[in-house]
């Protein structure tokens, strides 16, 4: 399962038992059974998906194998085969199991597009289960979900209404599932520009769980963003002084190393992460390589970020492979890479794209498009430097009509 970005909302996942896990009735398939979902829960979906084979051997006839299968080989990124085994068990005779069956079945559907970074069809799947009248203990986690997926698809004001209804309405929601839906309304407050919002909703998450680490990260940027670089450095101090308890808080804690400008101890820690298989990491490392001028090494890293997260090619990541590329001299991937970004870029990140796109235009010596894009940010954004940029834009202009 991927690790999931600050900038992005964290998703809430309610457990294995909560989701799934029916009462056993002490046969020695249910043993398997329940053997499974902990293998499952510990992380151990190969183990889990062989145990669960098993039962199903054992004792054909039961629906929660089969969902049991699919969650397996979801943890495996089987997403094929895991919809086949959910689709399976949806039936329609209107029994209060069957349903109960069809909800736990569209949630694993969901799931299987929205690992597989398919979220318009995750939506709809989550849609239907949350349609479904039956187990409302898992609906929190299915809106979360959800409100997930209007994120990734720029729907930020739809994410903040879900998470806003989850915050103000959830029924018997964990500490642990509020902070979620703080850093995920944050997100969705974020990425538009409305960085004071987002400020007040990381401090709410790291008020209720101090150990909240996308919260400082996602706190950092969003104050650096404020221009208040202050507060925005004790917002990492407080991050690094938190002790790492497990593999997710090495990567966050290493993510707060490299705004930290510890460019040794977050590529030491990344590296190590991503030999574990949290592929987020090569973002970071391309980061640091750049930063250091290895701009090769860097778009490397960045493909196989963008290969391995299907949620990878955010305007954050089209900006940073577009400077690697101009850097390099390949001005056509450039040019893609900052139309790309400014089509899902919002707040101080248009801009900035805007403004590189600008320059690249005026390097490549077409000025006739640098003044057309100067104009269309000069519309948009008040900015004394690039008034005196377009000034000479359309000096250039003249000369060259």
């Amino acid at each position: 399962m991927r690790v999931r970005q600050f900038t992005k909302c964290m998703t809430i996942c309610a457990s294995m038992c909560a989701a799934m896990l029916f009462a056993a009735c002490g046969g020695a398939a249910d043993e398997l059974y329940e053997k499974s979902v902990s293998l499952y829960e510990q992380g151990s979906y190969r183990e889990a998906r062989d145990v669960i084979t098993e039962a199903i051997k054992s004792n054909p006839d039961k629906a929660e194998y089969y969902i049991c299968y699919g969650m397996t080989l979801i943890g495996l990124a089987d997403y094929e085969g895991a919809r086949e085994q959910f689709m399976s068990v949806i039936r329609d005779n209107g029994s209060k199991i069957t349903k109960d069956n069809n909800k736990r079945a569209y949630r694993g559907i969901a799931l299987t597009y929205y690992e597989s970074g398919d979220y318009e069809q995750a939506k709809s799947y989550f849609d239907l289960a949350l349609g479904t009248e039956s187990l409302a203990d898992i609906d929190n986690d299915l809106k979360a979900y959800k409100a997930d997926c209007d994120m990734f698809l720029g729907n930020y004001e739809d994410a903040v209404k879900l998470f806003t209804d989850l915050i103000e309405n959830g029924k018997d929601m964990d500490d642990d599932v509020l902070v979620g839906c703080y850093v995920g309304r944050a997100g969705a407050y974020m990425i538009p520009g409305n960085y004071m919002a987002a400020i007040a909703d990381y401090n709410s998450a790291i008020a209720i769980s101090e150990y909240c680490y996308p919260a400082y990260v996602g706190g950092y940027l969003a104050l650096i963003n404020t221009h208040d670089t202050n507060s925005a450095n004790e917002m990492l101090d407080k991050g690094l002084a938190l002790a790492c308890r497990n593999s997710e808080d090495e990567y966050y804690n290493a993510v707060l190393n490299f705004y930290k400008g510890n460019d040794s101890d977050a590529l030491k820690t990344l590296s190590e992460c991503l030999d574990n298989g949290v592929m987020e990491a090569d973002f970071y490392i391309g980061m640091i390589n750049q930063r250091q001028g290895k701009y090769e090494d860097a778009v490397k890293c960045y493909e196989n970020y963008a290969d391995n997260v299907p949620s990878g090619r955010s305007a954050e990541f089209c900006n940073q492979l577009a400077g690697c590329y101009m850097e390099l001299g390949d001005y056509e991937n450039a040019k893609k890479l900052f139309d790309e970004g400014i089509v899902i870029a919002g707040g101080n990140m248009k801009q900035t794209l805007m403004k590189n796109r600008i320059a690249l235009y005026e390097k490549l010596g077409k000025y006739k498009k640098a003044k057309k894009y100067a104009e269309e940010y000069l519309s948009l954004y008040e900015d004394s430097e690039m008034h005196a940029e377009y000034e000479f834009i359309m000096t250039r202009y003249r000369k060259n009509s």
